[in-house]
């Protein structure tokens, strides 16, 4: 019988978008682990109980010097791989690039105790280039770990060892955020959009929700992205303002904030895993309507899910006309995942 007791943990964290990595780091580290967490540096320290926060990896273009970027992408993997004690379970929570990728490939050939968190089976979104190979090889040698059994028989057609753990809340992201209430509406409600604005998140279906929907509304933006300006103005000639809450990457308060003042959030993706953006709203309670799929079955009603553009337009009238629960019950999630986790690195320490 395998044991379930769980060792120290170094987590690899290079994303400075999404906080997934601080998150599954105190997962991790509830179930009893010892944890590493390597994270971008400049990231806010969060000091939790039984993590050690090691913020070398490199920082987003445009924050630091260029050749400061380059030099922490080049070396912070390589001493990530050198420094990691040999006998800690490594968890991949992302890779940037081919170089690191590589590095932490070697490692799992070597070492072998190494979980790859596999977060978009390819037949959801396959990851291109050379970086995309990097990581094929990464979870062939390493154990892949996937958020549930949908995804888990999609990986398993190319793998073997696929684990499911359920994608943990965003539990200290929120843990000071004050729960959603309704706001006071202003000149019109908010409606918000989470995450980059790409194709496979529905960018290009916001012309046609917001005409199916009837306006008078606005769309926040929580991104440092922008929509085009034809596409600005197309919603405003549906009666749809367009507001961003940030000209740079939001910070967990900024974004925080722009959700407890959001009426609801959309979420009109057609490639979904397990969306953090999702996670996110759930997790501050905020009211979410969404595209139908396996990934949102579990966390939202029926009745908040629709089929596509037109189909998610009229909801949206609809619950700003007349609000519903859209949100499933999910008290039970982040123990449930403690629980996922400790397998999974209990686990890859048993091979």
């Amino acid at each position: 019988m395998k044991s379930t007791s769980v060792p120290s943990v170094s987590v690899y964290d290079p994303n400075h978008l999404n906080p997934y990595g601080l998150e599954l780091a105190s997962t991790l580290a509830a179930g009893g682990a010892k944890i590493q967490l390597w994270r971008v540096r400049n990231s806010k320290a969060m000091k939790l109980a039984g993590i050690t926060e090691l913020n070398h990896l490199a920082p987003p273009r445009g924050s630091a010097r260029a050749s400061s970027i380059l030099i922490r992408r080049l070396f912070a993997p390589l001493w990530f791989v050198l420094t990691v004690p040999s006998k800690d379970v490594v968890v991949i929570a992302w890779t940037r690039d081919a170089w690191d990728g590589f590095l932490l490939l070697v490692r799992a050939v070597l070492l072998r105790r190494t979980v790859v968190v596999y977060h978009n089976p390819r037949q959801v979104r396959a990851r291109g280039g050379l970086s995309g190979k990097m990581e094929w090889l990464l979870l062939r040698m390493g154990n892949p770990a996937v958020h549930s059994e949908w995804l888990a028989g999609l990986a398993r057609e190319d793998f073997n060892r696929v684990m499911v753990a359920i994608h943990p809340p965003y539990f200290e992201t929120t843990r000071r955020v004050a729960a959603w209430t309704p706001p006071p509406r202003g000149d019109s409600p908010i409606v918000a959009f989470v995450g980059a604005l790409r194709m496979d998140k529905g960018v290009g279906d916001l012309v046609a929700i917001a005409s199916a929907s009837g306006g008078g509304w606005t769309l926040r933006l929580c991104t440092d992205q922008r929509l085009s300006p034809e596409t600005v103005e197309l919603l405003a000639a549906l009666d749809v303002r367009v507001q961003n809450i940030s000209d740079k990457a939001p910070t967990d308060a900024e974004l925080n904030a722009g959700l407890l003042g959001s009426d609801l959030v959309i979420a009109p993706y057609r490639s979904v895993t397990e969306s953090g953006s999702i996670l996110l709203a759930l997790s501050i309670g905020v009211p979410i309507l969404a595209y139908s799929s396996p990934a949102v079955a579990s966390v939202l009603v029926r009745s908040a899910q629709a089929a596509g553009p037109s189909e998610l337009g009229g909801l949206i009238g609809q619950f700003l006309s007349s609000p519903w629960q859209t949100n499933a019950d999910a008290t039970d999630r982040r123990s449930l995942s403690i629980e996922d986790w400790k397998k999974v690195v209990s686990n890859a320490t048993a091979r």
